[in-house]
C-alpha cells in the first residue's frame, strides 16, 4: 500500500526549535535566559504536538483516532483492529525521534498491515523533542504514555501484548519494560536501537536489553545509521548471555539470521536480524519490515485473545 505524504505534518516539526529560539529574551541574565527558553520550549513542544493530532486526525484514512488522558494532557494514539478474524495479540508501536502515529517511515505499514495479521495495533504519540539528545528526563516523559497506552489495550480486552518501537521509540520500550513488570506483555521488538556505550544505564541501549527477559526481536538495516550497526555486535553480545533458556551455550554471533531455524528459535528468547539494502527508515523496505515481525510474532507472542470491545 502507498505511502501518502505529511507535508503539513513535516512543516510543523521543522517550526519547533525556530520557535523555541523566537522566545529568547536578551535582556535576560545567561541563567534567567535558559530558564525562560526552556519554558518557551515546552510550550512550543505542546503546540506542535496539538497540530500534529489535529492533522492526523483530518487525514486519518483507516482506523481509530483515540484520546488518552496522560497526566492532565490529551494524546493521541491511532488504534486499528485486527482484520483476520481470529485475534493474536495486540502490538503498541513507539515511533522515532519527532515522529508520529502514522509515520510514514516504519510505522505505518506496521499499523496498518499487522490486523490483516491477526495482530490489534496501538500507535502512540511520544513526546516532542527541542533537542535531538535523549536525556533520562524524556524517557521519563515517556513513561506515562506508554502506560496509558498499555491500560488502554487492556481496558478493551487485549491480553496478549508486544512493544515495537523504531529508534528512539525502541530504547523507550526497554526502559518502560526495565523498570514496570506487565504480565500481559509477551516480547518487545527493537527497530534500529543504538546499543552505544553510555555512562547513564538508562540511555545505554544494549545493556539495557540485556536485562530483560521476554522474548526480543533486535531488527535494524543493513545502511541503518553508523550508531546502530556498528553496536549490534554489542548489543547481540550482552544479550544473549541472558536469554539461553535451557542453559546451553547460545550459537555464536557471525550469521545466527541466516542459521536461523524455528527450533533455535525455541531455544532462544533473543534474534538480530539484519535487513539487507534497508536504511534507517526501511525505505522501500516496509513490506518485508511486516513480514519479517509477522513471523516473529507468529513464533514467539501468539496467544489466545479475548473479545475485543469499544
Amino acid at each position: 500500500m502507498p505511502m501518502r505524504p505529511y507535508p503539513m505534518l513535516l512543516t510543523l516539526l521543522t517550526l519547533l526549535v525556530a520557535h523555541a529560539h523566537a522566545e529568547e529574551d536578551t535582556s535576560k541574565t545567561p541563567q534567567e535566559g535558559e530558564a525562560v527558553a526552556a519554558e518557551a520550549a515546552t510550550h512550543s513542544v505542546m503546540t506542535v504536538e496539538q497540530q500534529l493530532a489535529a492533522a492526523l486526525r483530518a487525514q486519518l484514512g483507516d482506523g481509530e483516532a483515540i484520546t488518552l488522558q496522560v497526566e492532565g494532557d490529551e494524546v493521541l494514539a491511532l488504534f486499528r483492529q485486527q482484520t483476520r478474524g481470529q485475534a493474536l495479540g495486540g502490538v503498541l508501536l513507539l515511533h522515532d525521534l519527532n515522529g508520529h502515529p502514522d509515520w510514514p517511515a516504519v510505522i505505518q505499514p506496521l499499523r496498518r498491515q499487522l490486523p490483516a495479521a491477526g495482530w490489534h495495533t496501538l500507535a502512540l504519540q511520544l513526546p516532542q523533542a527541542a533537542s535531538s539528545q535523549l536525556t533520562t528526563a524524556r524517557l521519563d516523559d515517556m513513561r506515562p504514555r506508554i502506560a496509558a497506552a498499555l491500560a488502554e489495550l487492556e481496558r478493551r480486552g487485549i491480553l496478549n501484548l508486544v512493544l515495537v518501537g523504531h529508534g528512539e521509540g525502541a530504547l523507550a520500550a526497554i526502559d518502560y519494560l526495565g523498570a514496570n513488570l506487565v504480565p500481559a506483555v509477551q516480547g518487545v521488538v527493537v527497530i534500529s536501537l543504538d546499543g552505544s556505550q553510555n555512562a547513564e544505564p538508562r540511555l545505554d541501549g544494549a545493556s539495557a536489553l540485556a536485562q530483560l527477559t521476554l522474548p526480543i526481536l533486535d531488527i535494524y538495516g543493513e545502511h541503518d545509521t553508523r550508531a546502530v550497526v556498528e553496536s549490534a555486535k554489542r548489543r547481540y553480545d550482552l544479550t544473549r548471555r541472558n536469554t539461553a533458556d535451557d542453559g546451553r551455550q547460545p550459537p555464536a554471533y557471525a550469521d545466527i539470521a541466516s542459521r536461523y531455524t524455528p527450533k533455535l528459535g525455541r531455544a532462544l528468547n533473543y534474534r538480530q536480524l539484519t535487513i539487507r539494502g534497508a536504511d534507517h527508515h526501511f525505505t522501500a523496505q516496509g513490506d518485508l519490515l511486516v513480514k519479517r515481525l509477522r513471523g516473529w510474532l507468529a513464533q514467539h507472542a501468539a496467544g489466545n485473545e479475548l473479545k475485543t470491545t469499544n
